[in-house]
């Protein structure tokens, strides 16, 4: 039986550059990732700078049902790519669970050789998802010709809204984890003690679910 699966990748806050004096440093901190006033600032454990989002910190990386629940999660530095820490993620996941046949729905930034050694090495169906006017950057026009209202709606901040297949799915999910305060932000020594709570916060969720259908369906005595 095949499955269909969704990838994704989060950065959370990690310490702002260096200030001049400690307290400057402190005070820019706070401003740029909301901390608490005496919280410790000193961040330790495997961390990694991302230069395409100038963030310094960890990447989460998920791979959801088309329910939006976990099945998969991986916490790296941010400055491994998130094409390498899905690798990672699904090599994992096939040790752990080799009968599972996957379809895997990814955004752009997953298309090329991803997806090739995707469906080489593990087997996997892959199906890219994003935009139709996904990187248009200019059009070749004749001389004296203007660009239409619709190819000027292609070109980044003039764009609309336009429903992406399968793409808000793994959003949700990240969203559902900010709305616990221990996965809020980057507090943890380990990569593996945010993914047992990254764990345990889905495993509530499931829970939740589930008591609520088995009381929805209640036989009355």
């Amino acid at each position: 039986m095949e499955e269909e699966w969704i990838m994704g990748a989060h950065q959370r806050c990690a310490p702002s550059p260096d200030s001049p004096s400690p307290r400057a440093k402190r005070r820019a901190y706070r401003w740029d990732c909301r901390f608490e006033e005496r919280e410790d600032l000193t961040k330790r454990g495997p961390r990694g700078y991302d230069g395409g989002k100038k963030v310094n910190g960890r990447k989460h990386h998920l791979i959801v049902d088309t329910q939006g629940l976990l099945l998969g999660v991986k916490v790296l530095p941010a400055n491994i790519t998130d094409r390498e820490g899905s690798q990672q993620l699904l090599q994992e996941l096939r040790q752990k669970q080799p009968q599972l046949k996957l379809h895997l729905f990814a955004d752009g930034g997953y298309k090329g050789k991803w997806e090739a050694w995707v469906k080489t090495n593990l087997g996997y169906s892959v199906e890219i998802v994003q935009r139709p006017d996904a990187n248009t950057r200019g059009y070749w026009l004749p001389e004296g010709q203007e660009l239409t209202e619709a190819q000027v709606k292609t070109f980044r901040g003039h764009r609309g809204f336009i429903v992406v297949k399968k793409r808000w799915i793994v959003e949700r999910s990240f969203a559902w984890l900010s709305f616990d305060r221990r996965l809020n932000r980057e507090y943890d020594l380990l990569p593996e003690t945010t993914e047992a709570f990254i764990l345990l916060s889905f495993i509530r969720r499931m829970i939740r679910r589930l008591a609520a259908f088995a009381q929805q369906h209640a036989v009355v005595a």
